[in-house]
């Protein structure tokens, strides 16, 4: 018997992850307003591993941010 070491994720890339495919899959339609909050809950994570996962979907120009708003 081998044993393998578990592979380590980090939340924000699990958040990642999880909303890159919900945009993918259209589950989260173009122009939809995707608040941080809302998403966190529903994934079950704080908010912070949410707005790290938001960042990099921005900067792949999967989602369009919006201070403020």
């Amino acid at each position: 018997m081998s044993i393998r070491p578990v592979a380590r994720t980090l939340l924000r890339d699990r958040a990642y992850e999880s909303i890159r495919d919900a945009i993918v899959a259209g589950e989260i339609e173009p122009g939809a307003v995707v608040r941080d909050a809302d998403l966190a809950e529903r994934l079950g994570l704080s908010r912070a591993p949410v707005r790290e996962a938001f960042s990099r979907l921005v900067d792949e120009g999967l989602l369009e941010s919006k201070p403020q708003s």
